[in-house]
C-alpha cells in the first residue's frame, strides 16, 4: 500500500497565505483581476492549468513564459511572507509525526502529489518543518491534471495505482480519486465540505489513532 499526501491544507497549514500570494502573482504578471475565491470557475485545479486556463488561447511556448514568471513571482511572496511571518506554514497536527511513522513501516510507501509547482512546494514544506528529500513527489511543475499528478507519483515510488490511497483537504482532490478509482482520505479546515461531496473518510488532523483507523477501514474493505 502507498499513502500520497497533497500538500497544501494537508501536510501544510498556511492556505489563506497561500491563496493570497498565488492570486497576486497571477494579477502582477498577467494583468487578469483574480481573486483566490475563484477556484471553482476552473475545470482543472493545478497552478499549472489555472494559468493555462486564464490563457485558453495562447501558444503552448507563450504559455510556459507566462507560467514560469507566476511561479517565480509566488515563490519569492512565500518567501517574503515567511520572513514576516515564520509561523505563516505550520504542520497540520501530527502530519510530521505521521510520515515518520509511515516511512519506517514495512508495510507502507509513501508519496507527495502537490498541485503546486515544485518550487514553492518545496519551499512550504521545508518552511514547516518537513524533511521531504527522500520522499517520491509529483507537482504541477510535472503534470496538468490533479489525477496524472497522482498517477506520476505513485510511479515515482515503483507501486501501482491499485495500491493507493490519496490524501487531501479540497473537493478537488476527491474528485481526482474518484477518476482513479482510489481510496480517499480528507483531512483539515474543510472536512465539512468533502462530506457534502461525498467523502467518506474524514479527520480534522493526523494527531491520535484516527488516520490508522480509518486505513484500517479501508483494507478490511479491500
Amino acid at each position: 500500500m502507498i499513502i500520497v499526501f497533497d500538500v497544501d491544507g494537508t501536510l501544510v497549514d498556511g492556505n489563506q497565505q497561500d491563496g493570497n500570494c498565488f492570486a497576486r502573482a497571477i494579477r502582477e504578471v498577467t494583468r487578469i483581476p483574480f481573486q483566490d475565491s475563484d477556484w471553482t470557475k476552473f475545470s482543472e485545479i493545478t497552478a499549472k492549468a489555472v494559468v493555462h486556463q486564464i490563457h485558453p488561447h495562447l501558444s503552448p511556448e507563450e504559455l510556459e513564459t507566462i507560467e514560469e514568471k507566476v511561479a517565480e513571482n509566488f515563490h519569492q511572496c512565500l518567501i517574503k511572507t515567511h520572513e514576516r511571518n515564520d509561523q505563516s506554514f505550520i504542520p497540520i497536527q501530527g502530519a510530521i509525526e505521521l510520515l515518520q511513522t509511515l516511512l519506517d513501516h514495512e508495510d507502507f510507501s509513501v508519496a507527495i502529489a502537490a498541485g503546486d509547482w515544485f518550487k514553492t512546494i518545496h519551499f512550504k514544506l521545508s518552511a514547516a518543518g518537513f524533511s521531504v528529500s527522500d520522499i517520491p513527489m509529483a507537482t504541477s511543475s510535472d503534470r496538468y491534471s490533479r489525477a496524472e499528478i497522482i498517477r506520476l507519483a505513485v510511479e515515482r515510488a515503483d507501486r501501482t495505482i491499485d495500491e493507493a490511497i490519496y490524501v487531501g483537504d479540497g473537493t478537488c482532490d476527491l474528485r481526482a480519486t474518484q477518476s482513479l478509482g482510489i481510496p480517499f482520505i480528507g483531512v483539515g479546515h474543510n472536512i465539512h465540505r468533502l462530506e457534502a461531496a461525498g467523502a467518506t473518510h474524514l479527520i480534522p488532523h493526523f494527531g491520535g489513532s484516527n488516520f490508522f483507523d480509518i486505513l484500517n477501514q479501508i483494507r478490511l474493505k479491500e
